[in-house]
């Protein structure tokens, strides 16, 4: 699929490893907080796993690398999906360890395997969109569609959100049918705050 595209403009997570071991014998990985290494968080209709990794280069390190990296969950490619936290994890690492000082950033900051995980989400991003919906996906996504028209309210249109999410999950639903409904779900919120309360047929009280 071409993904390896540029790989050789950035270096792989393990070099940098090897890269601080060599100037840091001592040097250590870790998470920022141990007692929770990682955590969930969605924004808007999206949800993340988040990593939060520190680099000592000496036991006692008093200013630590720090590094930051989430992935999309449900992961999307065979590189990502059911390795969401391992792939956090170690982009994590990659950055904390640039956090330090002690691995050349010439090539930049993401790692190769940022850059790699990425460009397969976006390849299977474009392979989705160039597949047409199956005639139950359609009938699915109106079905949804007409439900979220006539949400009476913030809780009815979270409920079907979920339901929606399940159905995205479970195939029922594209990727991208998902996505239109994410957004129609948004817009009927923002109808509902305008407009007040509303009847069970849609319309303002």
């Amino acid at each position: 699929m071409g993904r390896d595209f540029q790989l050789g403009d950035y270096n792989d997570v393990p070099s940098r490893i090897a890269e601080a071991r060599e100037k840091w014998p001592d040097g250590r990985l870790r998470p920022v907080n141990p007692e929770q290494a990682y955590r969930v968080e969605t924004i808007g209709n999206a949800t993340f796993i988040v990593y939060t990794a520190a680099f000592y280069r000496t036991a006692d390190d008093p200013l630590p690398g720090i590094g930051v990296a989430w992935e999309p969950f449900p992961g999307k490619t065979n590189y990502t999906r059911d390795s969401e936290l391992q792939n956090a994890e170690t982009s994590a690492w990659g950055r904390a360890i640039v956090a330090a000082l002690q691995a050349d950033a010439k090539k930049g900051i993401a790692s190769a395997e940022e850059v790699r995980n990425r460009h397969a989400d976006r390849e299977a991003e474009w392979e989705q969109a160039a597949k047409a919906p199956s005639v139950e996906q359609v009938d699915a996504f109106n079905t949804f569609a007409h439900s979220l028209n006539l949400a009476a309210d913030d809780r009815e249109i979270h409920r079907i959100g979920r339901q929606v999410k399940a159905a995205e999950k479970s195939g029922e639903l594209t990727h991208f049918q998902y996505e239109q409904l994410a957004r129609k779900a948004s817009e009927r919120l923002a109808e509902l705050q305008q407009s007040g309360p509303v009847e069970p047929d849609g319309s303002a009280k």
